[in-house]
């Protein structure tokens, strides 16, 4: 659609050419995903703060980190936050948003698994897991997001 500005793209009922409710499942997946993505942000901002409670090696490890890791962790971060909010806004930028959270995510992992020593810090299993679902989920958002886009643009149908 010509002329969309960055906040919202304007949903259109087909069949009466009038402005379309906001359907449901755009309410129920931005509010989980600003919950999911609030507590990612609140967790990294009390790292940062340091009022987080955690073990005194595990706080060296966030305080030895390399300035590209924790770059890359911080955009990871508030690019999910931000494309969280624009799926309330039905802008089509939520997308691009959450593809530069993804990448951001990968090289933030990477660090973390295969460059540092963070599976000896924490459980093993556990963090896997825990860092599978983070991955699966921003993958959901991103997959979400896209074919809203599309859907909002008249391309894919509900």
């Amino acid at each position: 659609m010509e002329g969309q500005g960055i906040v919202k793209m304007m949903l259109i009922d087909e069949d009466t050419g009038m402005k379309a409710d906001t359907p449901w499942h755009i309410w129920v997946v931005g509010v989980l995903a600003c919950l999911w993505n609030g507590f990612g942000a609140w967790n990294y901002i009390a790292t940062q703060t340091r009022t987080l409670e955690m073990e005194a090696a595990i706080r060296a490890f966030y305080d030895a980190m390399p300035i590209w890791a924790e770059a890359a962790w911080t955009i990871a971060i508030w690019a999910s936050v931000i494309g969280s909010v624009l799926i309330l806004f039905r802008s089509k930028y939520a997308a691009p948003v959450f593809l530069i959270s993804l990448c951001a995510m990968a090289i933030s992992f990477f660090h973390n698994i295969v460059l540092s020593n963070a599976l000896e810090l924490m459980p093993a299993d556990g963090y896997l897991i825990f860092t599978a679902l983070i991955v699966a989920i921003a993958v959901g958002l991103y997959v979400y997001a896209r074919w809203l886009a599309k859907w909002s643009e008249g391309s894919a149908r509900l």
